[in-house]
């Protein structure tokens, strides 16, 4: 009697497998066959009820091909939880639990490949295990744990309507099996995905590359710098023509010349509360060159080292392969190698460290900000009169007077203004 079911594809989805289970329901005794293998309920909290699950799965893994092909589309099932006559249902455990201790007599580093699905059916649960199709090229798979009686190594097949050790004749057809796969390996489809083509760094150009971009780097600093000078130099020779002392040719007169400078000391007085915020900058023209010729020293070191590091940052090299099997043939531990036919050719499997690009010099002729006189003076310092001049009204050798909030000094000579920071007593900030 054969079972009310199209055996002609394979049985998909839920739908499927609850046509197999009512199939066998319906069925014969007699209609086990060596695609289908059915069980009432064999424990699957115990290592014995696990056992003979994982041996009728290699049972239906070492088919041979051309057997398997007839039913199923070479699938192969083992159904738990139901007989003819008899839907007794299976006690599920934890899958994880019970899978796990299946995987144990099926698996070294490979093994055969299969999936289970539970099927719910008038309040029941049945367990359907699907085992993929045998393929050429595969090799015969055993027995990974001994159990009871059955010692590791062992092979099982799958006969009509039994699983059992392997004979010799099964043998013998399991290594066919394996040795007709060894010269029909499929064309496998690998692509490079990623930066392609690969934008690849020549380290003689790099370097030259690098240094240009450092030298123009300096050079932009250095031209800046230059038009600075010149302006200062522009504007203190236009300064000189516009004074009336040397206009009148009496530049070098001791008087007028001491007099011209008590003046600008008392327009500068008026200011010196609002200007002591800025520190202008005293460099010369040649000391701020040295400065930028050490800083192109260290930012070509730099730039060079960092250059990696910012190559694969910017998603520069980055590349992946892709690999698609489409035949049926399965393929376990493929491994890939890449060869890239270039002796210099170096692969990162993350970003590489560099290190850090150097701050530029502070910018020639730009003042620097001081702190600021109002909050030093709020944070609990004090004003310090310089002890190289004399202020009227005031003794010569320095007086340090304590500046309240919200108080003024109005000074009638020129004053050297050193704020002492209550952070670092003593030393002029």
């Amino acid at each position: 009697m054969a079972l009310d079911l199209d055996l002609s594809r394979q049985l998909r989805g839920i739908d499927g497998r609850r046509d197999l289970v009512r199939a066998i329901v319906n069925g014969h005794p007699s209609d086990e066959s060596v695609w289908l293998e059915w069980k009432t309920d064999p424990g699957l909290r115990t290592k014995r009820g696990c056992f003979h699950i994982a041996k009728a799965i290699l049972g239906m893994a070492n088919r041979p091909v051309e057997v398997a092909a007839r039913h199923c589309g070479g699938h192969g099932y083992i159904v738990v939880g139901v007989e003819p006559d008899n839907l007794s249902g299976v006690d599920m455990p934890d899958p994880a639990e019970w899978i796990d201790s299946a995987e144990i007599y099926l698996k070294g580093e490979i093994g055969p490949s299969w999936e289970c699905m539970i099927v719910p059916m008038d309040g029941k649960d049945i367990l359907v295990v699907t085992v993929d199709p045998p393929l050429h090229g595969d090799p015969p798979w055993p027995l990974r744990k001994e159990f009871d009686t059955y010692r590791s190594g062992l092979i099982f097949v799958r006969k009509q309507g039994k699983t059992e050790p392997a004979l010799a004749e099964d043998v013998d057809a399991l290594g066919r099996r394996a040795a007709s796969g060894g010269s029909q390996i499929p064309e496998l489809l690998i692509e490079v995905i990623g930066d392609v083509p690969l934008p690849w760094l020549v380290g003689a150009e790099i370097s030259d590359q690098v240094e240009v971009w450092a030298q123009d780097r300096r050079d932009q600093r250095l031209r800046a710098a230059h038009a600075v000078e010149d302006e200062r130099s522009g504007s203190a020779r236009s300064l000189e023509a516009a004074d009336p002392l040397h206009t009148l040719g009496l530049g070098g007169s001791t008087f007028l010349a001491r007099h011209a400078g008590l003046l600008k000391a008392a327009a500068d007085a008026q200011s010196v509360f609002s200007q002591y915020e800025i520190e202008p900058d005293k460099r010369s023209i040649g000391e701020y060159t040295a400065e930028l010729d050490a800083w192109f020293d260290e930012l070509l070191e730099a730039a060079s080292n960092d250059l990696l590091r910012r190559y694969c940052d910017n998603g520069h090299g980055l590349v992946q392969l892709r690999v698609e099997n489409n035949s049926t043939q399965y393929l376990p531990g493929v491994e890939l190698k890449l060869h890239i036919p270039l002796k210099e050719a170096q692969g990162f499997a993350s970003v590489p460290e560099g290190d850090d690009i150097p701050r530029p010099p502070w910018p020639f002729g730009k003042p620097k900000q001081r702190p600021s006189i109002q909050d030093t003076l709020l944070a609990g310092g004090s004003v310090e009169w310089g002890t190289d001049f004399a202020v009227r009204g005031c003794p010569a050798e320095g007086k340090r007077s304590s500046c309240r909030r919200a108080s003024s000094h109005h000074l009638s000579s020129v004053l050297r203004l050193v704020v002492r920071s209550p952070s670092s007593p003593g030393r002029p900030v």
